[in-house]
């Protein structure tokens, strides 16, 4: 995981089978999330990458501090 803009983090190597649901339930326990995005081929595959938009800043920094390297759907995130 790495922070981009104030509140948004990028969240690389996701499993081919992670949706937003799942990229969700992982870090709605560190804040408030207002999006979460897959990013996703023009076929829909998952391009293995997506983005968590938290409303707090600090929430943000605080998933990152904590997610870092995390096992996540049997990938580290």
């Amino acid at each position: 995981l790495a922070k981009t803009t104030p509140g948004t983090v990028f969240v690389g190597n996701l499993s081919f089978f992670c949706n937003e649901t799942h990229l969700r339930e992982l870090v709605s326990t560190y804040g408030e999330v207002r999006e979460v995005e897959v990013v996703r081929s023009r076929n829909g595959n998952s391009l293995l990458y997506g983005f968590v938009d938290f409303a707090s800043p600090v929430d943000g920094e605080n998933a990152v501090q904590i997610l870092h390297r995390t096992l996540f759907m049997g990938r580290r995130i």
